[in-house]
């Protein structure tokens, strides 16, 4: 009676360090490996003293409890009240396309090496050198505008 406790005992308490390292702690770390020698441990102890079925069904009984486990875990809205759900209002590109046209000059705000910024009809906006770095307070025309970059030579 006294094996059959023990085994139960290391099913349950394996479970709850492998539902632990499922859902609540990050990364692989002791709830894994304490969960494995725990419901390997029910399974050995089942071996030794229970013989090769028993141990086989042992092996069975901890799998599906741990499916079962992480499947009424998950249904449980238990993670509802970790997970972040707050949204964010923005977005999350401009489109320069409205506010640079290729041809039109402007001056570099900061050093070019080769992303900086630059600004066109008092507007600041980050631009990419075409070729090289450019220092600032230099003036640059604008080359193209590609799928919200802005690519700037200087003007010679």
């Amino acid at each position: 009676m006294m094996e059959y406790i023990l085994i139960a005992a290391c099913m349950v308490i394996g479970l709850i360090f492998w539902l632990l390292e499922i859902f609540l702690l990050p990364g692989v770390s002791f709830g894994a490996v304490f969960g494995t020698i725990f419901l390997g441990g029910s399974v050995w102890f089942a071996f030794a003293n229970l013989g090769l079925g028993a141990a086989f069904v042992v092996l069975i009984i901890n799998l599906l409890l741990l499916a079962l486990g992480i499947y009424f875990f998950v249904r449980s809205r238990a993670l509802d009240k970790l997970a972040l759900d707050t949204v964010l209002p923005g977005k999350a590109l401009d489109n320069k396309e409205d506010e640079v046209a290729v041809g039109d000059t402007g001056r570099t705000s900061s050093r070019l090496a080769p992303y900086g910024k630059a600004v066109f009809n008092n507007k600041t906006i980050e631009v990419k050198s075409s070729n090289a770095i450019i220092e600032n307070n230099v003036e640059v025309r604008v080359v193209s505008v590609v799928d919200n970059v802005v690519t700037v030579e200087p003007m010679n």
